[in-house]
């Protein structure tokens, strides 16, 4: 009889034990949950993050490519004008210089020209002059035949 009394009081005492072991059970696998969902959600965000900071590293990447390539184009294009500007002021000097030439060419043709034309008349003077000379000497001569 006091056993059963014993054993009845232990009845809903180990009931109670295992009701509360199973709450701690069932509260042990929500934290466990609670912990999974907010280290899904951290790794979700941490991943999102890096997936930004990636694409932000993409788009200044290729921002920068842009700026080097814009950079690079116009270089090339001041370096082709250069080039071009060069090219043009070498075929003005050259220009310069043929017509510096033949300006050169022409002084001395001229020169030459001129030079050859007071050599001819010298030289039509002197022979004019013997002419004369020789004609005064013939009349001088008849002069003195007819004295």
């Amino acid at each position: 009889d006091v056993w059963l009394r014993e054993r009845r009081k232990e009845v809903p005492v180990a009931l109670e034990d295992r009701l509360r072991a199973d709450a701690e059970e069932r509260e042990a696998e929500r934290e466990r949950l609670r912990a999974e969902e907010e280290s899904r959600i951290r790794q979700e965000k941490e991943a999102a993050e890096a997936e930004e900071k990636r694409r932000a590293e993409e788009e200044e990447a290729e921002r920068c490519r842009k700026v080097d390539d814009e950079r690079r184009k116009k270089e090339e294009e001041e370096a082709e004008k250069r080039r071009k500007e060069e090219e043009q002021e070498r075929k003005r000097k050259e220009e310069e210089e043929e017509r510096r030439k033949e300006e050169e060419a022409d002084q001395k043709r001229k020169e030459e020209e001129a030079e050859a034309e007071r050599k001819k008349q010298e030289e039509e003077n002197r022979l004019r002059r013997e002419a004369e000379e020789a004609e005064q000497r013939r009349k001088d001569e008849e002069e003195a035949e007819r004295r």
